[in-house]
């Protein structure tokens, strides 16, 4: 019989030490930097493909847009920071990093819209050229709209994070509102009040804190994510 030679603990060891080597890292950028560059992925897609795109691959762009914001803004009127979206599988509850000084925090994210708006219906019809329309209703999303980011709130609370409260949630709130109040937000949110860590909103031109934890600071009225005087 032939004999196999011995299995050392180098073979052991070599390829682990490959496989770590492999592992993707969290890679921490200046939020303006990974701002641009989901912008450009977007930039480069036709429309109709982009809001109809399978939903790994819009998330993934959303994802990158929300935390490019959320770091501008934050760095703007908090804190200097860097920004990390989480391609790895490290912290999978994470969906990005932010990194201030020598801390890092994970974050959940959300994207909430108006419960009867069908977006990629609509930009179905309009890309083969159907007569269609996109419903403007500013008072609609004032009025209702912080009654859908709390249940945005809660869907997520629902899919019971083993660490939820050292998470915190960022919600984009993606529907047209005239001045929606901060003040309406944080009393439907109410009920969900310290399950998460902090949570924060950001639309497209600006940040607020719903809730705030004092590792992070606060942003209690709504702020301006860009300087629109540049």
């Amino acid at each position: 019989m032939r004999k196999h030679p011995a299995t050392t603990l180098l073979d052991i060891i070599l390829p682990l030490c490959f496989m770590t080597l492999s592992i993707p890292k969290i890679e921490f950028e200046d939020p303006a930097i990974v701002y641009d560059r989901a912008r450009q992925e977007m930039d480069a897609m036709d429309q109709s493909e982009l809001f109809t795109a399978a939903g790994s691959r819009y998330q993934k762009m959303r994802e990158r847009w929300c935390t490019g914001v959320f770091g501008i803004g934050y760095g703007r009127h908090i804190r200097p920071c860097r920004v990390a979206v989480n391609d790895t599988r490290s912290r999978e509850d994470a969906d990005f990093f932010l990194e201030v000084g020598d801390q890092r925090f994970p974050f959940q994210s959300a994207e909430c819209q108006d419960p009867g708006r069908r977006r990629g219906d609509e930009y179905r019809r309009f890309a083969t050229g159907a007569p269609t329309s996109m419903r403007y209703e500013p008072e609609k999303g004032r009025t209702e709209g912080p009654s859908w980011i709390a249940t945005t709130i809660a869907n997520k609370i629902a899919r019971n994070y083993s660490r939820v409260s050292d998470l915190r949630l960022l919600v984009y709130a993606n529907f047209n509102a005239h001045q929606l109040e901060l003040n309406d937000i944080r009393i439907r949110t109410r009920p969900h009040e310290g399950r998460f860590a902090s949570v924060w909103i950001i639309t497209n031109m600006h940040l607020c804190a719903v809730e705030s934890d004092a590792a992070l600071g606060g942003l209690p009225e709504r702020k301006a994510v860009f300087d629109l005087r540049a």
